[in-house]
């Protein structure tokens, strides 16, 4: 009867995900997927090397970024699921379905060593898997690294705690091969190994560490292969006061996201960074961030299952919080909240039994609760995947929901661009320049849009204008090809000289210059 009852919870969790994510096989590339999966040569031709060896973006044709990132295993499922399923959208979709499902089940798995009843383990599992505020990682191809980091981060901590029970080595082992693959999907992962200490307690501490030494290992490896592909570990241009106060600004509204899952939106304005420490926002952050590990310090002795759920957030939530850096390019992304919700499906079963220890017929009123959340719960992720289903709808949805984020705006004039819609992105470039007088890349791509036209005047001023700002590479590398266009060689090998100055690592301008030389 106990397995029969397992296996019933497991096939409605199955179900139900299903259901709820279904729309998403109808939906397309958008935003990174097009530069990730259609414009990258690493993951379309599979080359297995340069996944693990270069930086994520040096196959990316066309895109020389100052931020590259090392996660291969993410890269790894990308160029999988390109050799059997070529650039068909919606089998991508589905692989990420499959994945958030599979995370689903050993999820559950994992809670029943720590809920005596199953309907508990069950509740938390299933409201977890389809809170709204983690939808956005299931619905965006890109964002699949959060969830290949989840799934294996929990398939290490479940196979700790099968080895526990039943002394196998085999679990150990698997739990040492499943964390490799969460620490080389995303580097939040590198959390897990001080989630288990607490977990299993300070007076396990040598047992624990001892437990844990290949998996340490591992995070070793991981930084310095790391440093080797990337020559540094994160980016730490913004100071740390910035990013501190920052980070304190942001956590309301990430706060409000976990707690109100029902007003998501497709971009979000970014805050201004925070340099002082008694702005209001700050302060009302760092008051309830302290309220809150108050809350995670009396847990820690009344109320294991809470204390875990907490804990596993704010480990989390650290490497999102914009302060060990700054996200880019919008400070707050629901996807990032994909692995520290998580933590919810220790506290909502707590948060359920609040109500149901005096009543008889818990699991009616546990299914109630179930059903009243589901509604709702089903309407805002149908709603939030709507965006996704091509790259112009999206960034109209950007801009309507963040409509003076001059990211998102950008965004919506390539599009225009791509579509030959001259007039809608010049529209949106003077609306940047509007919004933000002192963008000197915006001034840049004016520029640009001029030059497309051959009009090499008004492209000029535009790049003069841009360097009246900053000394900017890209609006040198415009005159550079502005002045080819008037056959003054000399004068465009100079601009070419500054751009390769500030940025020695774009290709392109060297291989002008050498073209010209």
């Amino acid at each position: 009867m106990i397995k029969d009852k397992k296996k019933i919870f497991l096939f409605l969790l199955i179900v139900i995900n299903l259901i709820f994510y279904a729309k998403a096989l109808t939906l397309g590339f958008v935003w990174d997927d097009i530069p990730q999966i259609i414009n990258n040569e690493t993951v379309k031709n599979f080359k297995l090397i340069d996944i693990f060896t270069k930086d994520g973006e040096s196959g990316i044709v066309g895109r020389e970024s100052k931020t590259p990132y090392y996660r291969p295993v993410f890269l790894l499922s990308l160029a999988i699921d390109f050799l059997f399923f070529n650039d068909t959208p919606s089998l991508f979709h589905l692989t990420n379905i499959i994945f958030h499902v599979l995370l689903t089940i050993v999820l559950f798995l994992t809670l029943q060593y720590f809920f005596k009843d199953d309907l508990y383990a069950f509740i938390g599992t299933l409201i977890v898997s389809i809170y709204p505020a983690r939808s956005e990682a299931v619905v965006y191809v890109s964002a699949r690294l959060h969830i290949l980091g989840g799934l294996f981060s929990l398939l290490t901590f479940y196979f700790l705690k099968k080895q526990e029970e039943e002394n196998n080595k085999k679990f150990y082992y698997l739990s040492v091969f499943t964390y490799l693959l969460a620490v080389f999907s995303i580097e939040m992962t590198i959390f897990l190994p001080v989630f288990i200490i607490f977990e299993q307690g300070f007076y396990n501490l040598r047992k624990t560490l001892k437990l844990l030494i290949p998996h340490i290992l591992i995070i070793v490896v991981y930084i310095l292969i790391r440093w080797m592909v990337l020559n540094r570990f994160i980016w730490l241009d913004v100071p740390f006061p910035t990013r501190f106060f920052t980070g304190l600004s942001t956590f309301i509204k990430y706060l409000e996201i976990s707690l109100f899952p029902f007003n998501l939106k497709v971009f979000y304005e970014n805050f201004s960074y925070f340099k002082k420490s008694f702005d209001l926002n700050v302060l009302a952050g760092l008051v309830v961030l302290l309220s809150l590990f108050y809350g995670l310090w009396v847990s820690a002795r009344k109320n294991r299952n809470v204390f875990l759920g907490l804990l596993w957030f704010f480990l989390t939530f650290f490497f999102v919080s914009n302060i060990p850096y700054i996200m880019y390019p919008s400070l707050i992304s629901e996807r990032y909240l994909y692995i520290p919700l998580i933590g919810l499906s220790f506290l909502i079963p707590e948060f359920v039994k609040l109500f149901v220890e005096k009543i008889e017929k818990k699991q009616i009123f546990i299914f109630s609760f179930i059903i009243i959340f589901s509604i709702p719960g089903f309407y805002t992720i149908y709603k939030r995947m709507l965006p996704y289903e091509d790259n112009h709808l999206f960034w109209l949805k950007a801009v309507e929901s963040a409509p003076t984020n001059t990211y998102a705006l950008d965004q919506l004039a390539q599009v225009y661009l791509g579509k030959e819609d001259y007039l809608s992105a010049l529209m949106v470039y003077d609306k940047i320049t509007q919004i933000s007088p002192g963008d000197y890349d915006n001034y840049t791509k004016i520029g640009n849009f001029y030059l497309r036209f051959n009009d090499y005047i008004t492209a000029e001023i535009y790049y003069n204008k841009a360097l009246e700002l900053s000394e900017y590479d890209e609006a040198y590398w415009g005159l550079a090809r502005v002045n080819l266009i008037k056959n003054n060689t000399e004068k465009a090998k100079e601009y070419l000289n500054r751009a390769i100055k500030i940025s020695p690592h774009k290709k392109k301008y060297r291989d002008m210059l050498q073209g010209l030389n």
